[in-house]
C-alpha cells in the first residue's frame, strides 16, 4: 500500500467518479464529503494550500483525507463554518489501515505543527482512531464535544410522526399549521424545472437575511453569498437540493435550503420574513410540511444539522454529538 500527497491537483487526480465511488463504499457517506461539495467550497474560499492524503492498494484508492494547510495548521476542506460534517473517507473494513497511514505521514512531516479537525460525528472511525494514533506518535491531543445535531428518525406515516411527539408539542404543531392557514391562502412549493433557480435563490437569500441579523451579516460577505449561489446550482444539478418556500396569499413567508442525499433530508439553512410572518410561525410550519413530504418520499432521517435551537427538539429531534480533534506537535 502507498500514500500519495496532493498539493495542487487534487480534484483532477481524484475525479468525482473515483472520489464519490470511494465515499459510497465508506461508513461516512454524506453530502458534505462529496467531490462536488469539496470542489465548490474550495473554488469559493481557497483559504490555504491543498494538503490531501490518498491511500492506495495497488491502483485502487482505499482512503482519502481531503485537507488543506495554512501557516502549518492542518484543517479539512470545508472547515467548520459552512460544512456540517467532515471526516477521513476510508473503504469499509480498511479504516484502521487508512487512519494509521495518515497518522504516520503527519508524524513524519515536520511542517505540520498543528492539526485542527472539526465536525467529526460520533460513532465513526476517525474520531475513534486518529486521536490515539497521533498521541502515540508524539502529538499532544485534545478531543472534546464541539456541537450537537438533532435528528428525527422518520416513521412510515405523518400520523406516526405526530404520535411520536409529546402531547403538548403535537398540539402545537397542529395549532401552528391551522393558525397559519387562517392568515391567508397557505401554499408551499419545491423549486423545480418550471422555476428560475437564480430568481428563487435571490428570494431565498433575501428571506435568510431577514430572518436574523447574524445571517444578514454572514451574507454581507461576498464569499458566503457566492458560495450559497454556487452550491445551489451544483446541488440542484445533481438532484440533491430541496429549495422550499411557504407562501401566504402568494407572498413568500419562509424558506428552507434543504439537502437531500442517501435518504436523508438535511436543513442546511432557512429564511423567514420575520417582521410580517413571524407571528404565525411560518418557519415552523414549513418545517412541518418538509417533514411530512420527507416521510411521503420514503426518507429515513430528517437532520436539523448543527445547533441546539429549541425548536429542533420540539419537532422531535434526538441529540447526537459532533467532536473536534486538536493536536499539537510536542516540542
Amino acid at each position: 500500500m502507498k500514500l500519495k500527497l496532493y498539493r495542487e491537483n487534487l480534484f483532477e487526480a481524484v475525479p468525482g467518479r473515483v472520489w464519490n465511488g470511494l465515499l459510497r463504499d465508506s461508513r461516512v457517506d454524506c453530502i458534505f464529503l462529496t467531490w462536488e461539495w469539496a470542489y465548490t467550497w474550495w473554488e469559493c474560499y481557497a483559504p490555504g494550500e491543498i494538503y490531501a492524503l490518498a491511500a492506495y492498494d495497488g491502483d485502487d484508492i482505499i482512503g482519502l483525507a481531503p485537507w488543506f494547510v495554512r501557516d502549518g495548521v492542518l484543517r479539512a476542506l470545508g472547515d467548520k463554518e459552512v460544512t456540517d460534517y467532515l471526516d477521513v473517507i476510508a473503504r469499509r473494513g480498511r479504516e484502521e489501515e487508512v487512519v494509521r497511514m495518515v497518522a504516520d505521514h503527519l508524524a513524519a512531516d515536520e511542517s505540520i505543527t498543528r492539526v485542527r479537525l472539526y465536525n467529526f460525528r460520533e460513532g465513526f472511525p476517525t474520531v475513534e482512531l486518529l486521536p490515539a494514533m497521533l498521541q502515540e506518535r508524539g502529538f499532544e491531543v485534545h478531543v472534546e464535544i464541539q456541537d450537537v445535531y438533532p435528528v428525527i428518525s422518520l416513521p412510515e406515516s405523518w400520523d406516526a410522526y405526530l404520535a411520536s411527539l409529546g402531547k403538548k408539542q403535537r398540539h402545537e404543531v397542529r395549532r401552528k399549521m391551522r393558525r397559519a392557514g387562517e392568515a391567508g391562502k397557505l401554499e408551499w412549493y419545491r423549486v423545480g424545472p418550471d422555476h428560475d433557480l437564480d430568481a428563487e435563490m435571490d428570494k431565498f437569500l433575501e428571506l435568510m437575511a431577514a430572518s436574523h441579523p447574524d445571517k444578514a451579516a454572514f451574507l454581507a460577505d461576498g464569499r458566503n453569498s457566492r458560495f450559497f449561489r454556487e452550491l445551489a446550482s451544483v446541488m440542484y444539478g445533481r438532484g440533491w437540493l430541496d429549495l422550499l418556500f411557504l407562501t401566504v396569499d402568494g407572498e413568500a413567508a419562509s424558506a428552507c435550503f434543504n439537502l437531500v442525499y442517501n435518504r436523508r433530508v438535511m436543513v442546511y439553512n432557512s429564511g423567514l420574513a420575520a417582521d410580517k410572518f413571524g407571528k404565525i410561525s411560518a418557519g415552523i410550519v414549513l418545517f412541518a410540511y418538509a417533514i411530512k413530504d420527507a416521510i411521503e418520499r420514503g426518507m429515513a432521517e430528517f437532520d436539523f444539522l448543527r445547533g441546539d435551537e429549541v425548536y429542533k427538539y420540539r419537532m422531535g429531534g434526538r441529540e447526537r454529538h459532533i467532536y473536534q480533534i486538536e493536536a499539537d506537535r510536542a516540542r
